[in-house]
């Protein structure tokens, strides 16, 4: 699916039927026909075309002088809507940006918030014209939806992290580790967008002017903020992990000991029913309900001194 997209004279985006200089082609998920469309009569270069359509595609900028084409693949996050665990899971996904000498192409394998708000006008003085102002206001919303889910994440961590400190759960547990593999998928990406971005404001493989120059600040500074948020996250989370590393040690430690009191205390009777049962010499009173009174009573004296003691407990 495509639509070509113009901003008009009075700045409206407005639909188009054809390409025309200074539009914008906006592609999500294309077929095959689509894709020759694009090979023979856009004049993509196939490489491009491929790397853009590439889920494994990482941030990066290529440039072909000869055809007078950039590509820009830039990590966007979306919700990833194939957990079952009931929590906030995060993914990140890339998107093509292709300029020609008078067009712009977004591909996209599949559908986005940020290609919708761009193509429902939600974006103001948005120009397509202007390449780089296009691109920037892309990545500017891209890092607000960043920050969004950071916050909610945060907030996520913040639930989990309560409920684990009263109960260690295994649930728990896997919730966390769902959390923090977010946060890495994050922090990759931002690192990746952030390299992007300043390859751009050298203005060698977009023009800036002085306005984009200091829209390209802002951005950058929206994506350290982000970058800041994912690390502090992620430092969060692994002392939470090391806390309840340390509490779930504590607690086999409190359970080995109550273990090896329970084992002494048992094995008494075991030892004074075997000296009986050896037949050994002069030992007091060999009927039967001496040894097994003696063993309750060694038995009870053994338990209250270690209750005394608290060396077990």
């Amino acid at each position: 699916m495509y639509k070509i997209l113009k901003t008009s004279l009075r700045g409206e985006l407005i639909e188009l039927k054809t390409p025309e200089p200074g539009c914008w082609i906006s592609v999500i998920h294309p077929d095959v026909h689509e894709i020759t469309w694009l090979k023979n009569e856009i004049g993509i270069l196939p490489e491009f075309l491929q790397a853009a359509l590439d889920p494994e595609e990482t941030s990066h900028i290529d440039i072909d002088q000869e055809e007078n084409q950039t590509l820009i693949i830039a990590d966007y996050c979306l919700k990833n809507t194939s957990s079952s665990q009931g929590i906030l899971s995060c993914t990140t996904h890339p998107l093509g940006l292709i300029f020609q000498e008078t067009r712009i192409i977004t591909l996209s394998i599949e559908p986005n918030p940020f290609i919708e708000q761009l193509e429902q006008g939600k974006i103001r003085s948005l120009n397509t014209q202007r390449k780089t102002e296009f691109f920037l206001h892309l990545m500017f919303s891209i890092s607000q939806k960043y920050q969004l889910y950071l916050r909610q994440i945060e907030a996520e961590s913040e639930r989990i992290s309560d409920r684990l400190y009263k109960n260690i759960s295994n649930k728990g547990i896997s919730e966390m580790m769902e959390l923090d593999k977010s946060l890495i998928y994050f922090s990759a990406s931002l690192n990746a967008d952030e390299n992007t971005l300043q390859k751009i404001r050298n203005g060698r493989i977009l023009p800036i002017d002085e306005e984009d120059h200091d829209l390209l600040d802002d951005v950058l500074i929206e994506y350290q903020q982000s970058l800041d948020m994912c690390t502090i996250y992620t430092s969060i989370n692994e002392r939470v992990s090391n806390g309840c590393n340390s509490i779930l040690s504590n607690n086999m430690n409190d359970i080995m000991k109550k273990l090896t009191v329970i084992t002494i205390v048992m094995s008494i009777p075991n030892m004074i029913y075997g000296f009986y049962g050896m037949n050994v010499g002069d030992l007091p009173l060999p009927y039967a309900w001496f040894p097994f009174t003696f063993s309750i009573i060694c038995c009870i004296i053994c338990w209250i001194y270690f209750q005394i003691s608290g060396r077990y407990k």
